[in-house]
């Protein structure tokens, strides 16, 4: 690369034989170019890091989740609440805390365990 000022330093006037960079107008010039040029590549640079930053995260994040979904494919999350949990422990304690039964129980559930809909809140097993 050209030293900055050759490479930027653009005269003022006429192209006369001789003419230098010397002119104080034009070595601001060239300067200010430089700066600019400088500050853009400083700009462009840490914004590409910070691009590339975000991507390894959001990549990092779906490796994760791949890996958690890969990991649960043998689990059943719903097994436990159907077959090993009184469904009226589950109902009372809705009630006690003011919680949608369908946001516990799917509607099919809901219609299979009826019975237990109309447990109190306060029910001990």
């Amino acid at each position: 690369m050209l030293h900055h000022k050759a490479a930027l330093c653009i005269p003022v006037g006429s192209a006369v034989s001789g003419h230098s960079c010397t002119q104080p107008s034009s070595w601001r010039l060239g300067h200010v170019l430089y700066n600019l040029r400088h500050n853009l590549k400083s700009y462009v640079h840490s914004r590409v890091h910070a691009a590339i930053a975000a991507k390894k995260g959001t990549i990092e994040k779906a490796e994760i989740n791949a890996r958690v979904k890969d990991d649960l494919k043998t689990v059943a999350l719903g097994t436990s609440k159907i077959n090993y949990l009184d469904p009226r422990i589950t109902v009372a304690w809705c009630k006690r805390n003011e919680v949608p039964m369908e946001k516990i129980f799917n509607k099919t559930l809901v219609t299979k365990f009826f019975w237990a809909m109309d447990v109190e809140p306060d029910f001990k097993f």
